[in-house]
């Protein structure tokens, strides 16, 4: 077949052949730098022409259908157009995939947090640290955030609390799908979720949701046995433009050492996500009589991403015996580090992929700077915060037990008995200057109020790259067919037919 820029173009192949048409490559306006451009990435494995060439082929055979209304020849020129439509419908759009472990808030007394250590090596008790950095203010930016969002098809989001769901607002939570609050080491609820974020402008539905929850059971510093989990969303979603389905999950695995140090096995540990994974795929687990050489097959295309607390090589050998991961391909974005130090995995955070025809064809990357200097600005305006509301109180406490003493003095001066004149009138001097005291220290510690409250109604500023985690960027194909096939999409070319002729 000749190449597609060498097909004759007018008329839709009928006449005579038109030469090509060039245009000028940069560079220069000699003839050397002008050369074609067949642009031959975008030829249809349909027919084998290129895309552009379709567009004109299409437009052609619809005008010669119109012409030749109720000949054979614009029926075949009918058939044509509608494969060139059949053709580009098919072809599938890459995906863009983001995962990002966004660190909430609440989560800020955790013992491995910077500003934690940093404020216990300044001497500061753990009482009045904890009070202090729940006391600092912190708010998102919210066109970041919205920005951040609507780049991608599909977010997938660890540690969702109400602060980012304020900043991303009502629009693009209308298609958040999150599990159950988590419960955390000290085995409390706290306000924090896996969660997942589909673009209103991709248009991807939910066509199925299974739930999984990752749990174990622990002692707290008590001795008290405490129940420790983590709620999964496993999501199957349709794209509208060309009928591709596949399945995505928000992961947020807990370390396995303290998986481990519970008794458990870490297998065991991730079956429920393996069935909620399995269901959500519509697929079929092989049975024990498998042996350990069986293989997992999905029907639909699989992509797991997401905080795994855990470097991959460390979460491939202590998954290598089951036959549902071995199903997957671990994608790190370049080998960097994912996570600030401070975290369990400092190459933790990444993607697994499977699929019907294989994990499919990804490019992965970690957003921001490797050395997570805005983690450590952040970090630092947080301790400054912190350390300022420490200081203003413990500076606060001493002025009040000051002021009581003085106000006890002045009592006590007041009960003193003394005929004297000059007892009666050291007296009264005495009293004079004790409630001067008083009032000085009083209007002391109501300006330290005043400066509490302006210290705390400050609010720290969240963006995208101030977390202890770097937000993951996925692009390319889940390795699935597409529904919207060619032979699906000629079954209606009577009706277009009708209506071109």
């Amino acid at each position: 077949m000749a190449a597609a820029d060498d097909l004759p173009l007018r008329w839709g192949g009928l006449g005579p052949r038109s030469p090509p048409r060039t245009r000028a490559a940069p560079g220069g306006a000699d003839g050397r730098s002008r050369r074609l451009l067949p642009r031959a990435g975008r030829r249809s494995p349909l027919i084998g022409v290129g895309f552009r060439t379709l567009v004109v082929i299409a437009v052609s055979a619809a005008a010669v259908a119109a012409i030749c209304r109720s000949s054979a020849l614009g029926q075949a020129c009918a058939d044509l157009a509608f494969a060139a439509r059949a053709v580009g419908k098919c072809k599938s759009e890459p995906w863009k995939v983001a995962a990002w472990n966004q660190h909430r808030k609440s989560s800020y007394l955790q013992k491995d947090c910077v500003w934690i250590s940093k404020l216990v090596d300044a001497g500061y008790i753990r009482n009045d640290i904890n009070t202090a950095i729940e006391e600092v203010g912190v708010e998102y930016s919210p066109k970041e955030m919205q920005d951040w969002v609507n780049s991608y098809d599909v977010a997938l989001v660890q540690e969702f609390d109400p602060l980012l769901r304020d900043a991303l607002g009502e629009k693009l939570c209308r298609n958040l799908i999150c599990g159950a609050n988590d419960f955390d080491g000290r085995g409390i609820e706290v306000e924090s979720s896996t969660g997942m974020l589909l673009n209103p402008e991709s248009g991807l539905e939910s066509i199925g949701v299974e739930h999984a929850k990752l749990a174990f059971r622990t002692t707290n510093f008590r001795g008290v046995s405490i129940r420790v989990s983590r709620e999964l969303v496993v999501v199957r979603v349709r794209r509208a433009s060309d009928g591709q389905e596949a399945v995505f999950c928000s992961l947020h695995l807990h370390p396995p050492g303290q998986v481990e140090a519970s008794g458990g096995s870490y297998l065991r540990y991730l079956e429920p996500l393996e069935r909620a994974v399995l269901a959500a795929a519509g697929a079929t687990p092989p049975g024990a009589e498998a042996g350990e050489e069986a293989e997992v097959c999905f029907p639909v295309p699989c992509f797991l991403a997401g905080d795994f607390n855990m470097d991959p090589v460390d979460f491939r050998e202590r998954t290598c015996e089951s036959a549902f991961w071995r199903a997957f391909e671990l994608r790190e974005p370049g080998g960097e580090k994912t996570a600030h130090r401070s975290n369990p995995a400092t190459r933790g955070d990444f993607a697994a992929s499977a699929g019907p025809s294989g994990p499919g064809t990804w490019t992965s990357s970690a957003l921001g700077p490797e050395d997570f200097g805005p983690f450590e600005s952040y970090a630092a305006d947080v301790t400054r915060a912190a350390e300022g509301l420490i200081q203003l109180k413990l500076g606060q406490v001493k002025l009040e037990v000051g002021l009581r003493a003085l106000e006890r003095s002045v009592l006590d001066v007041q009960d003193l008995c003394s005929e004297d004149a000059l007892a009666s009138a050291n007296r009264a001097a005495m009293r004079e200057a004790l409630e001067a005291c008083r009032k000085s220290v009083a209007s002391a510690v109501r300006c330290l109020k005043r400066e509490t409250r302006i210290k705390k109604a400050k609010r720290q500023r969240k963006g995208i790259h101030t977390s202890d985690h770097r937000p993951l960027h996925f692009e390319g194909s889940l390795g699935g067919p597409s529904t919207a096939t060619a032979e699906t999409l000629m079954e209606p070319r009577q009706q277009f037919q009708d209506v071109m002729l």
